[in-house]
This record gives C-alpha cells, structure tokens and sequence, in this order.
C-alpha cells in the first residue's frame, strides 16, 4: 500500500494529471467496495461535503449507499422470510 501512495503516479504536487490519477484511486478505494460494480453510476450526488460537529473539519461521505447484491442465499433467505409472515 505504501509503494502505491509513494508513487509519482499519485503525487498531486506533480501535476494535474497525477491528481486525477490521485482522486481515482481515493475514490475507487474508499468508495467503491465491490470493484467496477456500482463505480459507474456515481455521480456528483453520491457523495456529500459533511463538517465534524466536534472538529469543525470537512470530509466527503457517500449520500447514497451502493446497491446490494441479491446472492442465492440472501435470495433464498427472503424467499423464506416471505413464506413465514
């Protein structure tokens, strides 16, 4: 992890370009836990500029939670779960 953010391709002081490289990788990595899925249909109203009640400092959270996968035991479970009720 250090050898990535040690890298010039990340380093903003280095240009525009690293920069976008930069933000990418942030946002791929903080933002986009399940790969290319869902990393698409972000857009500038997922995310949301948020002050610390106890710091007053800034961060970026995501407004929107990303959808979830349907997978063949949580099928199964809500399949149950509509059967008993």
């Amino acid at each position: 992890m250090a050898a990535i953010y040690n890298s010039p391709y990340l380093d903003p002081a280095c240009g525009p370009r690293e920069l976008q490289n930069k933000v990418q990788w942030d946002i791929r990595f903080y933002f986009a836990r399940r790969g290319k899925e869902n990393f698409y249909e972000m857009k500038k109203n997922t995310f949301e500029v948020v002050t610390d009640k106890t710091t007053g400092l800034k961060y970026v959270r995501k407004a929107i939670d990303e959808k979830t996968r349907i997978t063949k035991g949580t099928r199964m479970s809500l399949f149950l779960e509509q059967c008993h009720s």
